[in-house]
């Protein structure tokens, strides 16, 4: 599939498209998904090369920092390099905080933000009647619908 096609194809409304045949259709998403993992590729290749490129200067401009931006100059382009910072919490740590606070009359929720999860599959593992314990706080939601297109092979 061209650039040209793309962008034809991108420009068609839904219901345009829909008129098509489910050959078509088929054929246009596999292709469509063939490009989109080849782009994401091709992403994550540049993405390092420009990490081998410019990473080294923009580590030596941040000095000592380890998250910030800088910014400098390659001829005609700008070049923009960011590390930002991701702050982890140690679960163990904060349930541990919690207890503390709750000690001494005060309440975690002041301080954290707690959420509670239970995993499907221990849920599905639990006897009857502890599922039912728990069944007015579980909500079942639909998921993004789903169609998947295949062609059959031609038949002799």
């Amino acid at each position: 599939m061209s650039r040209y096609a793309v962008e034809e194809l991108i420009a068609m409304s839904a219901p345009e498209l829909a008129e098509c045949s489910g050959e078509t259709l088929c054929r246009l998403r596999t292709e469509a998904s063939i490009m989109l993992a080849a782009a994401k590729v091709l992403v994550a290749h540049l993405d390092y090369a420009m990490e081998i490129k410019y990473g080294r200067r923009a580590k030596a401009l941040r000095r000592w920092k380890e998250a910030d931006s800088v910014s400098f100059e390659d001829g005609a382009v700008d070049v923009h390099a960011s590390v930002s910072e991701r702050v982890e919490w140690r679960q163990d740590a904060l349930a541990k905080m919690a207890r503390r606070i709750a000690a001494s009359g005060g309440d975690p929720a002041d301080f954290l933000d707690i959420t509670y999860i239970v995993s499907e599959d221990k849920y599905n593992a639990w006897p009857q009647s502890l599922r039912r314990s728990f069944e007015p706080a579980r909500i079942r939601k639909p998921g993004k619908p789903s169609i998947r297109l295949s062609l059959r092979e031609a038949r002799s």
